[in-house]
């Protein structure tokens, strides 16, 4: 449209122009305006004036809303301005016609009182409505401004088709909701520097951040310092190809973790830059607990919690398949509570479900935290042990539980019940065995053990089954009798093959049974170290040996060096060298009067606590040898590594000397060893002259066996002192200790 340089002019300054809607300010301006022309068309005879209203009638034509002038009744005076075709209801129709008889009454009634409303106080009024015909329908915009002329009161009634930008407006409230209403998280990112410009309410309610604080500072919506990588990341894949789909795990504002689902896409401009990424956020945290819980459900029992039969199944084949491939032990023990039927019966449900869950905890309770403990159904509890040294550690778990069941169980109405088990062991892996199997020999182990009266445990073997009490037996009174002290130490002496003279003794400790009779140690030292007792077996015999010594030298004999056994337990102590320390100066015990033996095929990696523990040791002043030499597996590098004062030839080499030249040989290998690593050999188990002769010969440093002398109690080794006893020797020729 091309317009009169004075009317474009007059819209400019009005910022108007015929494609833009006028503001209501512009138009009330603009009516004034248009109003006063008139009165001064109508009142100017100059012929030059009258172009004015020509150029008036032009500029309302340009003007794309309608244009009405209507009086004081809402009836239609004239149309001023719009195109009459764009109207929903005919201008022939509206001119001369009242607001209420166009237009529906309730409608009539809103625009009949903004009329009013306007005549009485000048100012503008606005009604929003909107029309039907047929099936369309249009939503207007009407402003009442007051005209004053020389007649009746009027009004311009001014009316701007708004349906569009209401039905835009609609179209953004609905997806403002959407969005805001939306389960899942939704954030949008600027690209240029990952500033957030929208989160719903669904990102605070997984992450704890409100919209305001992501839109406030700091980049992106993962703001954790935990999530600063995988931020970063997840940006580097959005801008390697647009879109990223992931499961991860991230943190919201408390530091809690939450699993979530994040779907990331990128919008971008037509240099393909990244204008915005476009974040969806569904929290999974709620779905992976329950997916966790239902798994939890499925492999456990609802009654006790712990792990049920599928568990076990899976379990089992798992121990199974390990101990076959890394050659080892383990056992399946299988519990029936004793009686448990008649308590049911009798009691109730209830009271039965009560002494199942106490039984569970008792039975969780006495095993190790590595031991898997599940109930197999009714009143049937498995344990599944692994990694197990021997049977008796099965029969010890047994034994174990047996116990935890002696005290009565306190049901919440205060009233106690005793109640014990049947315990069935059957150890693994045999090669035709399967899980089935071995739950199936556990059970029938445990109805050996029931049907001897209960509170009892059998193993599948019956051999196996009196082996293991044999050990349990032994373990008991072990430990009692080294509670109680009734243990001895015994002494052998060690002799100096060079000048004949005693020169050390090696102490063995001895059990004292009631009947006086002595346990050979073959019985309970294997006993001791299964069990563990071998440590304060040991610290015991340190302590005894120190208050001999102690007394041998109050009593004028001397500080003679005596050498003790020392077990791989007792060097993986962290207070194992700290507490011989303590017993030497308790007893005023110089450090050079003991020598500690360690077994050859004891390993000791750099570093370890067995390593520490050799380290102190020595740094303390004690002398250190490798007993039973050459039947180990050690690496020759340890004897240089260790800070060792002497080698013991075992006593199997030591028995074949004169009919084994293999022998012979390594006896002569390990003596000219130690003498060039500056180490003193000690030959044990020497019996005969022949074996005598042959270590002297060689230059062994001393001897030790039933020759020279047998182990003896301490008041016999002390005359042994006191008389300076010797060995055979070339000069007395004599066969025994004197």
């Amino acid at each position: 449209m091309t317009l009169h340089p004075t009317l474009a002019r007059q819209l400019h300054d009005l910022s108007l122009s015929p494609d833009m809607p006028p503001s209501a300010r512009s138009w009330c301006h603009l009516l004034e305006q248009v109003s006063r022309a008139y009165a001064e068309m109508e009142a100017s005879s100059d012929p030059y004036e009258r172009p004015l209203g020509v150029r008036l009638q032009a500029l309302l034509q340009a003007i794309p809303d309608f244009l009405f002038l209507v009086d004081e009744q809402g009836c239609y005076l004239e149309m001023l301005a719009g195109d009459p075709a764009r109207l929903l209801i005919p201008v022939e129709v509206l001119l001369g016609r009242r607001f209420d008889e166009v237009m529906q009454e309730p409608i009539a009634a809103r625009l009949m009182q903004a009329l009013h409303a306007t005549l009485a106080d000048g100012e503008v009024r606005t009604v929003e409505y909107g029309l039907h015909r047929g099936d369309e329908e249009r939503i207007y915009e009407g402003r009442m401004v007051r005209v004053t002329t020389g007649e009746a009161p009027q009004v311009l009634f001014l009316v701007r088709d708004v349906s569009a930008s209401v039905e835009s407006e609609g179209v953004a409230r609905m997806l403002q909701t959407v969005l805001s209403q939306a389960s899942e998280g939704i954030v949008i990112v600027r690209g240029q520097d990952r500033r957030v410009l929208y989160a719903n309410d669904a990102v605070t309610d997984t992450l704890g951040y409100t919209p305001e604080e992501l839109m406030a500072e700091g980049e992106g919506f993962l703001r954790h310092e935990l999530d600063q990588a995988l931020c970063d990341e997840l940006c580097q894949l959005a801008r390697n190809r647009d879109a990223v789909k992931k499961e991860a795990a991230i943190h919201d504002k408390e530091g809690g973790e939450r699993k979530v689902w994040l779907s990331i896409d990128t919008l971008r401009n037509s240099a393909g830059e990244i204008d915005f990424f476009v974040c969806l956020l569904t929290d999974l945290t709620e779905i992976e607990r329950s997916r966790q819980m239902l798994a939890y459900q499925a492999a456990h029992d609802s009654l006790t919690g712990l792990p049920n039969r599928t568990s076990l199944r899976e379990r089992l084949g798992q121990a199974l398949a390990r101990a076959r491939r890394h050659d080892a032990s383990g056992a399946v023990l299988l519990l029936d509570l004793d009686r448990f039927k008649h308590i049911n019966d009798s009691l109730g449900h209830g009271v039965g479900d009560e002494v199942l869950c106490q039984a569970a905890a008792r039975i969780d309770g006495a095993c190790r935290e590595e031991d898997f403990v599940a109930r197999l159904g009714g009143d049937e509890f498995v344990v599944v042990l692994e990694d197990l040294q021997s049977p008796t550690q099965a029969g010890r778990v047994a034994e174990k539980i047996l116990q935890a069941f002696r005290e009565p169980l306190r049901l919440k109405g205060e009233e106690e019940l005793h109640v014990t088990p049947s315990i069935g062991v059957c150890v693994f892996p045999d090669d035709e065995e399967d899980a089935d199997d071995l739950v199936r020999r556990a059970d029938a182990a445990m109805y050996e053990a029931k049907g001897r009266g209960g509170n009892s445990f059998d193993f599948h073997h019956p051999d196996m089954t009196e082996r293991a009490r044999r050990h349990l037996e032994i373990e008991r009174a072990l430990r009692l009798a080294i509670a109680e002290d009734r243990l001895e130490v015994h002494y052998q002496p060690q002799f100096d093959l060079a000048s004949g003279s005693l020169a050390s003794m090696e102490a063995l400790v001895r059990w004292r049974l009631p009947d006086g009779r002595l346990r050979p140690p073959g019985e309970f030292i294997g006993v001791a170290e299964l069990s563990g007792l071998i440590v304060p077996l040991g610290y015991w015999v340190v302590e005894a040996v120190c208050r001999q010594i102690r007394a041998w030298h109050e009593a004028g004999l001397g500080c003679t060096q005596v050498a003790i056994n020392v077990s791989a337990r007792q060097l993986a102590e962290p207070a194992f060298a700290g507490r011989v320390s303590e017993l030497l100066a308790q007893y005023g015990v110089p450090s050079t009067c003991v020598e500690l033996e360690v077994t050859e095929s004891i390993e000791v990696p750099p570093g370890s606590i067995r390593m520490r523990n050799i380290e102190q040791l020595r740094e303390a002043g004690l002398r250190l040898a490798v007993d039973d030499f050459g039947t180990g597996h050690s690496s020759l590098a340890n004897l240089k590594r260790f800070p060792l004062s002497a080698l013991k030839i075992d006593q199997s080499f030591v028995q074949d000397v004169g009919r084994d030249p293999s022998d012979e040989a390594i006896i002569r290998a390990i003596i000219a060893m130690a003498k060039a690593l500056g180490l003193e050999t000690v030959a044990e188990g020497v019996e005969h002259e022949l074996q005598l002769a042959f270590l002297r010969e060689l230059g062994c440093d001393r001897v030790q066996g039933y020759l020279p002398g047998r182990p003896m109690p301490a008041d016999e080794m002390a005359e042994l002192l006191a008389s300076r006893g010797t060995c055979c020797n070339e000069r007395d020729g004599a066969g025994h200790a004197s």
